[in-house]
């Protein structure tokens, strides 16, 4: 589980470091902090909700990163699980085995993509509305029949 999240640590510290530098250096954070709002006010008011988005995004987009690099790093440590199990169906060519893992990995990862979705519009209601996107949602896919 260690080697899984610890590259990752580092990459999300980095972009939260960087989006949290970008937001202190807006002239909204500014005037805040010359009007007399405590720092920590200011972080928490201003500044997270407007980093929260692309914090989210990222962290929906980093899922499939670490469905697969569980198959690399099972395989290089013959870990047994979900990862290892994977290559032997690959070797053994377990098709069905392999579609089941492919779709369930995917099915995760769209419910990933509506949780951000829907935190995303939470956090800015000027983004879509949700009523919008079911309707476009199922427009589209009475099309696509």
């Amino acid at each position: 589980l260690i080697c899984y999240t610890y590259s990752f640590f580092a990459f999300f510290q980095r972009l939260s470091f960087s989006l949290i530098n970008q937001e202190l250096n807006k002239a909204y954070v500014l005037t805040a902090r010359a009007k007399g709002l405590p720092f920590g006010k200011v972080l928490l008011k201003h500044v997270m909700p407007n980093i929260l988005g692309p914090f989210m995004a990222l962290l929906a987009n980093a899922f499939p990163a670490v469905i697969s690099g569980s198959v690399i790093i099972e395989s290089l440590f013959a870990i047994p699980g979900m990862g290892a199990e994977i290559v032997h169906a690959a070797i053994t060519r377990n098709y069905p085995f392999i579609s089941a893992v492919i779709l369930i990995a995917g099915f995760a990862t769209m419910i990933m993509y509506l949780i951000n979705d829907i935190v995303q519009h939470k956090l800015n209601h000027r983004t879509l509305s949700l009523s919008t996107f079911h309707s476009g949602f199922i427009i589209g896919w009475v099309q696509m029949q």
